[in-house]
């Protein structure tokens, strides 16, 4: 509004008039935009972070309440920094003399010449380049803007696939909206299983809680053992025969002799360990010690203590699909104590109700809580699945964002050139012409800042994809189709701003100048 604001400025309004104007329109925005903000987050909005919460923490019923810390980062600060800017830029703007504004001649700083271009470079050649050297911050501006929006969409999009690949792995089941089997073979069967820690003093009360669970009706068998494959496991040092420490693996201190078949682990050689000095064993410990397949009847020292090994189990999985094959060792012990296992009849979620109502009448001297087995495999992938939703949204927002900058630089692009383009087609140009023109210039900066980005993020979907244990390449044609999509659409937005200049009068733009 160049012309508009010299025109006023000649006719006598104050530069303090012309402020407050030009102040109040945006700040009415950002008051508005920030009320409305402020009511869909604290309505609409509210679910997404109770259900990013919950799912990550055990949280009790939550209560809504105004917080004003938030209050004050989301809405006054903002604000203060929009009248600050605002403020700044228009004083600053408004020294200018009313003729400067008549001329559009916004710059206090005088132009500099243009500097000399080989003769040997084409004239349009030439023009082009001293087009794109006299918008170098644009197109900074620009190439900076597309280059951290193509890294945030780039990474957020490479993480469907791969978390496509894992719910290949995971599937609902649908006994809630957020719960999963496991379809691929983790070494063991997760489904219908509960588990809930308890402590008996002696033997006669362990047997008689063991008798409890097993008479249960709905109970097709339990048993105990210390942690479980989802939790874990500790850590401890495997020594060699002269006590040299060998590798750190993860063991179970007492598991008993019922638990693989409960689990649906299989025993790939001997049987299970009875006892407090027998010990079973795993693939990847087996492989470690190099025993080859001669491993029932070997010892082993840990802790200061001698075992024999009595059985094989195949490998399974500890913890998560994060979490790379570990040597795993398991002592024998007959007691029942510890993390109890019940394999419940259908429906599941009826009876694991049933089963924690029998169990707080039952021991009221302990507080034992039964929870899913598919809910802790779950859980272990919550914090996944919340970075991946906060990152997908952050790469819609990066992308609006982006194609709001990108407008707004072609708008002021088609405005600051409307002369030439006039010109142009006074001198025979077609309409196709110049939105060639226009969609070129735009693209010299965009194509670049769009394949540095496609990189950078194909690099940080690869640092990131090392925390877990099973890996996927993304395709290179993935990663193509979306450079094309994205510069189809940095093309369709130039199109689509430039297509009224370009079939306009040239007569308007000219007379207007």
């Amino acid at each position: 509004e160049a012309n508009v604001i010299g025109t006023l400025r000649a006719s006598g309004y104050t530069k303090g008039e012309l402020v407050r104007h030009y102040l109040a329109t945006p700040m009415i925005v950002v008051l508005v935009s920030a009320i409305v903000g402020n009511i869909l987050g604290y309505t609409c909005f509210k679910d997404f972070a109770v259900k990013a919460y919950y799912g990550s923490y055990s949280l009790p019923t939550y209560k809504t309440i105004w917080n004003a810390d938030a209050f004050i980062k989301t809405t006054v600060v903002p604000l203060i920094i929009l009248f600050v800017i605002n403020l700044v830029m228009l004083v600053n703007k408004l020294s200018l003399s009313p003729l400067k504004f008549l001329r559009r001649d916004l710059k206090k700083r005088q132009k500099k010449k243009a500097f000399k271009l080989n003769t040997r470079i084409g004239i349009l050649k030439r023009f082009r380049l001293r087009v794109i050297f006299q918008n170098i911050p644009n197109y900074i501006t620009v190439f900076v803007g597309i280059l951290f929006a193509n890294v945030i969409i780039f990474f957020g999009l490479g993480m469907k696939p791969m978390l496509l690949h894992y719910q290949d792995i995971i599937e609902d089941n649908m006994i809630s909206k957020y719960q999963y089997v496991l379809k691929k073979d983790m070494g063991y069967n997760p489904k219908q299983i509960a588990i809930g820690n308890a402590y008996w003093d002696n033997e006669a009360t362990r047997d008689a809680a063991y008798q409890f669970f097993k008479g249960l009706p709905y109970v097709e068998a339990v048993s105990s053992a210390n942690s479980t494959p989802i939790s874990g496991y500790s850590g401890s040092m495997i020594h060699s025969e002269s006590g040299q420490a060998l590798f750190s693996c993860r063991s179970s201190y007492f598991m008993r002799e019922d638990f693989p078949a409960l689990m649906g682990m299989t025993m790939k050689t001997g049987r299970m360990a009875r006892d407090k000095e027998e010990v079973v064993v795993n693939e990847t410990f087996a492989e470690m010690m190099r025993w080859g397949d001669d491993v029932v009847g070997r010892t082993v020292y840990t802790e200061g203590n001698t075992f024999k090994v009595v059985g094989q189990l195949k490998d399974f999985q500890i913890e998560s699909f994060r979490t790379e094959k570990m040597p795993f060792i398991a002592r024998g012990n007959k007691n029942f104590y510890g993390t109890v296992h019940v394999r419940l009849k259908e429906p599941f979620t009826e009876n694991l109700q049933k089963l924690n109502h029998d169990v707080a009448e039952a021991f009221h001297d302990q507080t034992i809580d039964f929870t899913g087995y598919e809910k802790r495999i779950e859980n272990s992938y919550n914090s996944v699945r919340v970075f991946r939703n906060a990152t997908l949204m952050a790469a819609v927002t990066m992308f609006f964002i982006m194609l709001m900058g990108l407008i707004g630089y072609t708008t002021d692009e088609v405005r600051r050139r409307s002369k030439e383009i006039a010109i142009r087609k006074v001198n025979g140009a077609e309409a196709s012409g110049i939105l060639e023109m226009l969609s070129r210039d735009i693209l010299v900066v965009a194509a670049p800042a769009v394949v540095i980005g496609t990189v950078l993020a194909w690099y940080v979907n690869g640092m990131w994809m090392e925390q877990f244990a099973e890996r996927i390449h993304i395709s290179w044609a993935v990663y193509v189709l979306v450079v094309m999509a994205n510069l189809v659409i940095i093309v369709a937005c130039v199109l689509w701003k430039s297509w009224r200049i370009a079939n306009e009068n040239p007569v308007n733009s000219i007379k207007s100048e």
